[in-house]
């Protein structure tokens, strides 16, 4: 299609250039801030988690050293050959020796408690015999230390003790007769006391069990809390074995959290750090300050602001020198258009025809590629003017217009020739096919209804007259022969199209 040359496009193509480039270092400056603020955020998250890693990690060393020394506490006491007797026998010097043991052990390995049960779960002799709140005569055959020691195993179990309502944490091995048969366990029982020391220099640090419930914490007043909501149906199960007391457990947080998620606690950020312990699904978790984080991130924003402020800054006083010359150039193109633009029906006027009708013949003697144009008047306007009016008039030329617009291709351009009389410029297009667009827009328009002044409609037709351009042709010659063969088809009877071949005139009425 014929275009009308842009005198300002090199201008336009230098300024869309700096303007993109200039977004373009905006936005690299943009990118490079979020990759920076992301890293330094990254960077302080690495220092907070491997301080709390490390805190963990001690933590984890005195808990699970507890743990394996109870372990092995009770394993090695099961197999004293004092301790079988007091099961068997059961007579007043072989508790008093079991008792004797039990007693050593307790002070040995600085536990709270030693003692000794039968098959049935029965307490026939304790380190703590002489004490107000003795477990001689106690039943715990319901613990779960209990029920795996009779059944050959090593218990290990974080409770509440039942007779003492004290923290502890139970450690149970099976007691074997001579025969192997197990004739019951013993149970020591550590209240953690040097564990809680060291809880105590990390105040949000906590010890938790499987469902969440916290069992040592740096702070008291979170024990026998759930760090996290427990299901009902999971709570009512720990009231009922009262492992953590019979007190409804209080939630923390909203959710359970996991190692490195962040939250907000008491109006603080925190990154969380979990490690589980080497018992069940027991784990330690640890709130860190996050406002090193949010420091980092404070740093990497502040200084990409600065430089997107500054390139910004750059970029404006550019913009502003160049405004007044964008405006004046949208000025004149403004102008340039209205100058090759017909006021009335929107498309371009003969002026612009003929400077886009040497450029297409230019292009066509060089290719050797067709060209055709239509050439169309609308029957009888003038007897419709005086009839209806020049403002009626000028609906039909705009009704024909729209009609040229939504009936030709993206390639063709159409203008206002002049009067009533219309062309449209149809590139790399030979007669016939020519002829189809030109078909399109005669039976389009013949079908618009018009309702001058708001009366019966009114229908109108249009005579069309198509050429194809010879090779040698004068442009003006070119645009006389469609002007004749319009006529033509206005003789013929109008309402028609008028494309003679070469050979034979050749008229089609519809």
């Amino acid at each position: 299609m014929a275009q009308v040359p842009d005198e300002t496009s090199p201008k336009k193509v230098r300024r869309i250039r700096w303007q993109f480039s200039a977004a373009a270092v905006l936005l690299a400056v943009l990118l490079a801030g979020i990759v920076a603020t992301l890293q330094l955020a990254e960077l302080a998250r690495e220092e907070i988690r491997r301080e709390g890693e490390a805190v963990i990690s001690t933590l984890g060393v005195y808990l699970n050293s507890e743990i394996d020394k109870m372990e092995k506490a009770a394993s090695t006491l099961s197999d004293s050959p004092w301790i079988p007797p007091a099961l068997i026998g059961g007579t007043t010097p072989d508790i008093e020796r079991a008792t004797a043991v039990l007693k050593r052990y307790q002070k040995v390995f600085g536990i709270s408690v030693a003692y000794l049960m039968n098959r049935e779960g029965l307490v026939v002799a304790s380190s703590n015999r002489d004490a107000p709140d003795s477990f001689v005569g106690e039943n715990y055959s319901f613990r779960p230390y209990f029920m795996e020691a009779v059944q050959g195993k090593v218990g290990l179990y974080f409770a509440l003790g039942v007779t003492s309502a004290r923290k502890g944490f139970f450690a149970s091995a099976p007691v074997a007769d001579a025969a192997g048969r197990i004739i019951g366990c013993v149970a020591l029982k550590s209240e953690l006391q040097s564990i809680e020391t060291h809880l105590r220099h990390y105040p949000l640090s906590f010890f938790v069990s499987p469902e969440g419930i916290v069992f040592l914490s740096g702070r008291k007043d979170f024990v026998l809390k759930s760090l996290w909501p427990v299901e009902k149906k999971e709570a009512d199960r720990l009231l009922a074995s009262r492992q953590f007391g019979t007190r409804p457990f209080e939630a923390v947080l909203r959710q359970e959290v996991n190692n490195g998620d962040e939250i907000d606690f008491e109006g603080e950020r925190y990154a969380v750090w979990r490690s589980h312990a080497q018992i069940g699904k027991w784990s330690i978790v640890l709130f860190s300050h996050a406002h090193r984080i949010n420091l980092y991130r404070l740093v990497g924003i502040t200084g990409t602001l600065f430089l997107e402020l500054l390139l910004l800054s750059v970029v404006a006083v550019l913009y502003f020198t160049d405004r007044t010359a964008r405006l004046l150039e949208e000025s004149e193109r403004r102008f340039r258009e209205l100058s090759i633009t017909d006021g009335l029906t929107g498309l371009f006027n003969l002026r612009h025809f003929y400077a886009c009708l040497d450029a297409e013949v230019a292009r066509s003697r060089r290719y050797g590629h067709p060209l055709s144009i239509l050439l169309m008047d609308i029957d009888d306007f003038k007897q419709y003017n005086d009839r209806y009016g020049h403002m009626e008039g000028d609906h039909v030329l705009e009704n024909l217009a729209d009609t040229i617009r939504r009936c030709i291709r993206r390639t063709d351009v159409a203008f206002r020739y002049g009067g009533e009389e219309f062309i449209v410029l149809t590139p790399e297009t030979g007669k016939r096919q020519a002829a189809v667009t030109a078909e399109r827009i005669r039976n389009d328009f013949r079908q618009r209804p018009l309702q001058p002044n708001g009366r019966t409609p009114v229908f109108k037709t249009v005579s069309i007259g198509i050429a194809e351009y010879k090779e040698g042709e004068d442009p003006r010659d070119f645009v006389a022969r469609a002007d004749e063969y319009m006529f033509r088809a206005k003789r013929a009877g109008k309402n028609r199209i008028s494309a003679p071949e070469p050979a034979e005139a050749e008229e089609r009425k519809r």
